[in-house]
C-alpha cells in the first residue's frame, strides 16, 4: 500500500542562492561555449573575438547597402533581405558578448589561482618546518 503523505512543496530560494544559482548558470554556459569552439587559451579567445567582430561587420555592411537600396523603392523582398541578415547577425552577437565576457574574467581567475598557489605554498613551507623542529 502507497504512502499517503503529500511531498512538501518546494521552499523558495532566498535571493543570495538564486544569485548563486544564475552565476553558476551563466559559468557553465561560457564553459560549454569554450568547450563548444574548441577554445583552449586566452589567445584562442581573442582570435574567436576578432573573428566576429569581422563577421558581424561584414554582415552590417551588407545590411546597410540593403536599407540604401530600399531608402526609396520600400520593396517588401528588400526588407526580408535585411531582415535575414539581422536573423544571421543577432546569434555572431551572443557569441561575442559571451566571449567578451569571458575575456575580462581572465584577470580575475589568474589572480585567484595566484592567491591559491601563494596559500599552498605557505601551507607546504608551515608544513616542512614543522618537520624539521621536531
Amino acid at each position: 500500500m502507497g504512502n499517503n503523505i503529500a511531498p512538501e512543496p518546494p521552499r523558495p530560494l532566498s535571493p543570495a542562492m538564486r544569485q548563486e544559482i544564475v552565476k553558476l548558470d551563466k559559468t557553465l554556459k561560457e564553459y560549454k561555449f569554450l568547450c563548444g569552439n574548441n577554445i583552449d587559451s586566452p589567445q584562442e579567445l581573442v582570435s574567436f573575438i576578432s573573428e566576429k567582430r569581422g563577421q558581424i561587420s561584414d554582415l552590417e555592411k551588407e545590411r546597410q547597402s540593403v536599407y540604401n537600396r530600399n531608402r526609396h523603392k520600400k520593396s517588401g523582398e528588400l526588407n526580408a533581405q535585411a531582415r535575414e541578415i539581422s536573423a544571421k547577425i543577432k546569434p555572431l552577437r551572443k557569441e561575442l558578448s559571451l566571449a567578451k565576457a569571458v575575456l575580462e574574467k581572465i584577470p580575475k581567475l589568474k589572480e585567484v589561482i595566484e592567491a591559491e598557489r601563494q596559500t599552498e605554498t605557505a601551507v607546504i613551507t608551515k608544513n616542512k618546518e614543522r618537520r624539521h623542529a621536531r
